[in-house]
């Protein structure tokens, strides 16, 4: 019987976020819907690099402020400090050929001087080791020691370069790593077998910045209750349109849906920067906020690459089964398809702090998306408007269901 009551419960609230996800749509027409969107993506994509403290990172910020006080909603910038790296000169000179590249962030640096040696592959033994970007060896050498620069050649589908996620941002370790351009991996090859002459220079200085994350709080009925927690990063090392542009847009159209139907707790929404480097502006919020990971009643997270054009599919994390089965369920009457399921494995992203804390989540993520943290990502190639739409729609949907839970 408890398990029939869990049920009837659950369906209850569903088809009450149905009717009222559908009242929160039902003003606009789908080309007034469309056209929104595809203005929202835009406006992010025009705003230049989103790279955390740069000065397109601080136009989102301020653009999403604009955007949730025609909602009704006062929004906040909650500034945060930190040590910005600013690449300075960095390459590969052979003896005819330079090769630009890019710092990776959570790396050392040779200093402006840099230094001279051979390049080969990892086994050879010499100064400076070729590897791809996504090869686990590139982990198990900046652990390792061997070698006193790495080159990484980017591993995306599309020409140009791609940078990594700089994860350990706060604590740098290893040998200095230079990333550069898939366009380059056939001449450095035939340089690493020949074990060629280069001189090799990552360099970069640190200094203070500040950045800042956007919250705003949907205020329930019952404020006694436990808050949802609505998050979305915003930040990235290019344009990232297609990275991050998707769960924007979700982030603003729930926001506005619930401000058309009140719910029933307070729903806190966090937009925030750093997500490149270790989501410091994740950890900037939960400072400020002892205990939410853990007491919110849940994180409802709009992950990375929804609606990109170039991903395999979809990808559900959740805290727990239940929340899982829940989040797909209503997911697909919302004819968003999920294509994997995980439960209780710690997420990619920023929810991996939620999970560490034992908060409750659920976190959909476009999966391999072949233009993420890439130049090429940008509108309109890197995004489809029509699926970020349908994932808005669902989220929404997702978003009432858990708002208005007792």
């Amino acid at each position: 019987m408890s398990q029939r009551r869990d049920f009837l419960r659950f369906a209850g609230q569903s088809a009450v976020a149905l009717l009222v996800g559908r009242r929160a749509f039902a003003q606009f027409t789908e080309e007034d819907l469309r056209l929104r969107v595809s203005l929202l993506l835009q406006e992010y994509d025009r705003q230049g690099t989103h790279r955390t403290g740069d000065r397109g990172d601080t136009a989102s910020a301020q653009w999403l402020i604009t955007e949730i006080r025609k909602w009704r909603v006062r929004g906040t910038l909650e500034p945060f400090s930190f040590e910005r790296v600013v690449p300075t000169d960095n390459g590969l000179q052979f003896r005819n050929k330079r090769i630009d590249g890019v710092p990776l962030f959570d790396g050392t640096f040779t200093g402006p001087d840099g230094f001279f040696g051979k390049i080969g592959r990892p086994e050879d033994g010499t100064e400076v080791a070729l590897v791809r970007a996504d090869d686990p060896q590139l982990e198990v050498l900046r652990r390792g020691g061997r070698h006193k620069a790495l080159v990484a050649v980017a591993s995306q589908a599309s020409p140009g370069v791609s940078l990594l996620d700089a994860t350990s941002f706060a604590t740098p370790y290893g040998p200095p790593v230079l990333q550069v351009s898939n366009e380059q991996a056939a001449f450095l090859d035939e340089q690493a077998a020949s074990q060629a002459g280069l001189k090799v220079v990552i360099d970069a200085v640190r200094e203070p910045a500040e950045a800042f994350n956007v919250v705003a709080r949907v205020p329930g009925r019952d404020p006694s209750l436990k808050p949802l927690v609505v998050h979305a990063g915003r930040s990235a090392w290019f344009r990232g349109t297609g990275e991050r542009g998707g769960g924007l847009v979700c982030w603003i159209e729930l926001l506005r849906a619930l401000m058309t139907g009140r719910p029933l707790r307070d729903v806190l929404f966090a937009a925030t920067a750093g997500d490149e480097l270790g989501h410091i502006g994740l950890q900037a919020f939960l400072s400020a906020r002892p205990g939410l990971a853990k007491d919110a009643q849940a994180w409802l997270a709009l992950g990375e690459s929804l609606g990109a054009s170039r991903v395999d599919g979809t990808v559900l994390y959740a805290s727990s089964a239940e929340l899982a089965q829940r989040a797909a369920e209503i997911l697909a009457g919302g004819e968003v398809r999920v294509e994997e399921t995980i439960t209780t494995q710690r997420p990619p992203g920023g929810m991996s702090l939620v999970h560490d804390a034992g908060g409750a989540y659920a976190v959909l993520i476009g999966r391999a998306n072949a233009l993420a943290r890439s130049s090429g990502d940008r509108w309109p190639q890197a995004v489809d408007v029509g699926d970020v739409l349908q994932f808005a729609r669902a989220f929404v949907k997702v978003g009432l269901a858990r708002a208005i839970e007792p």
